[in-house]
């Protein structure tokens, strides 16, 4: 039988549950996470070795009332970005610190910031389910298809999401079980509360999901009434569930596209047919396997670099246009003026897709050269992707430092331009270097930029002086990541 990474291990102090449900969930109990004990140490004379003595209907109540944002808040308030959830209120600390030595923090700023860091520990640190007793911080926050569960005596542990939700459920249920042939009020409320706990979202369950601002959001539904909020994000049913919509419009708010901009695509995605992409899919499965099996210890630049390696040798065309045909994704271009860093959205459900919407207007893609990137960027995402960090949609905006994103610009620079085709021949030498980065960009029809860092990674790379190097860097946009 395989133990949970996460449950909850409670030595009741009836074995028949008894009286009200304060009573009937009376008992010694103790987080366990990844076999660490989080409430098994004394602190402050609240617990003991054996974990805390309490009534753990608590816990229930707090699972039911924050169970949207535990589920589906991605982003941390202030826009920070702390390693984990308990590090964030260290974080905000430092930055009020740094804003008030330079005189531009007002009292009610801070108030107002202060309180949104509170908000967020109420509903992401399990610890508040004990209201008036201290017991060590267990954090629980969602990274992508990741949950992370962190505190101050706790080291971050990452779990799947599906699998955490799962074990929040165990937990619940651990509980349940002591009140559910009880009619007593409280009893009765605490199931109602947990058996709605996926209620239809509201507008502040919408800012939780997609980490944007009200009006935002009400631009990128475009209806002013708060009740036809959740269809305008694919939400029809009465169970919250994430979706293809959601994600675009979670990521386009984090790729700064303007809210009308979203809606534009958000309205061209509910066109798009589903597709069977057989080849594609089973091609996915073999890449996915090769990722798990021989390269998950590689940075995401060499599993993005194997993987193009791997897909070139089955075959496959070295054309993306070509080869999204050939998969059977539908390819829409459409010209967006007005969100000039936002390059592609890739997007894929049971209802629509899969599917790649080409910005032809970003700053990328008026060259043939950025088109065919931003192409091939979304073939990586389509292949290895789909199943695992972004199950419903990606948007490509050159910047993200994102793993997955970091793989799939390097994919797509592999693909276009394989190091094999060049590294082969003789190294070249300071005045030559900007004559082959641009012959290597022209006939593989990549931009300047890729070319020379393709050299920069390349069998050549340890051959290259350093007036090379320097002219190579000429040719990037981060010239001091070159190194």
């Amino acid at each position: 039988m395989t133990v949970a990474r996460l449950y909850l291990d409670v030595e009741w102090d009836t074995v028949i549950p008894i009286g009200d449900a304060m009573s009937a969930t009376l008992g010694r109990g103790n987080l366990v996470c990844d076999g660490r004990s989080v409430w098994g140490m004394p602190v402050g004379g609240t617990t003991s070795k054996d974990g805390l003595h309490w009534h753990w209907s608590d816990v229930l109540s707090w699972l039911s009332e924050n169970w949207f944002p535990l589920l589906f808040e991605r982003h941390y308030p202030l826009e920070l970005e702390p390693i984990a959830s308990h590090c964030l209120r260290r974080q905000a600390e430092e930055r009020w610190m740094v804003y008030q030595n330079a005189g531009c923090l007002s009292e009610e700023q801070y108030y107002d910031e202060e309180e949104g860091v509170y908000e967020f520990e109420e509903r992401h640190n399990l610890a508040h389910a004990f209201q008036g007793l201290y017991v060590p911080n267990a954090f629980i926050f969602r990274r992508q298809e990741m949950m992370v569960i962190s505190g101050d005596a706790l080291a971050p542990m990452e779990m799947p999401w599906a699998e955490a939700v799962q074990c929040l459920e165990a937990i619940a249920e651990t509980i349940l079980a002591r009140i559910r042939d009880k009619e007593e009020p409280i009893a009765r409320s605490l199931m109602e509360a947990w058996r709605t706990r996926h209620r239809r979202p509201d507008l502040v369950a919408l800012g939780w999901a997609l980490g944007a601002p009200a009006e935002y959001i009400r631009t990128v539904a475009g209806t002013a009434g708060e009740g036809a909020l959740p269809a305008a994000f694919g939400l029809t049913g009465e169970r919250y569930e994430d979706n293809e919509f959601l994600a675009a419009a979670r990521m386009g708010y984090g790729a700064r596209v303007p809210a009308g901009t979203v809606r534009m695509i958000l309205e061209r995605m509910r066109t798009l047919p589903a597709t069977p992409t057989p080849e594609l899919d089973r091609l996915g499965g073999e890449a996915v396997c090769l990722l798990t099996e021989r390269w998950e210890s590689a940075p995401p630049h060499g599993q993005g670099r194997e993987l193009a390696r791997w897909l070139l040798k089955t075959g496959v065309p070295q054309e993306p246009e070509e080869l999204l045909a050939r998969w059977s994704v539908t390819l829409v271009r459409i010209p967006l003026a007005d969100a000039p860093d936002f390059d592609a959205l890739g997007c894929w459900s049971r209802d629509h897709g899969p599917a790649v919407l080409l910005n032809t207007a970003s700053r990328r893609n008026r060259r043939d050269s950025g088109c065919r990137a931003a192409l091939a960027h979304e073939l990586c995402h389509l292949l290895v992707d789909r199943t695992g960090a972004l199950p419903f949609a990606e948007v490509m905006d050159g910047e993200s430092r994102e793993p997955t994103e970091q793989r799939a610009r390097a994919f797509a620079a592999e693909y276009l331009l394989p190091r094999e085709s060049f590294e082969q021949g003789p190294c070249p030498g300071d005045g030559a270097i900007a004559d082959v980065v641009c012959r290597l960009a022209v006939g593989a029809g990549v931009s300047q930029e890729i070319a020379a860092w393709q050299i920069r990674n390349s069998a050549w790379a340890p051959r290259l002086s350093e007036q090379a190097r320097r002219t190579l860097s000429t040719f990037v946009s981060a010239p001091e990541a070159m190194g």
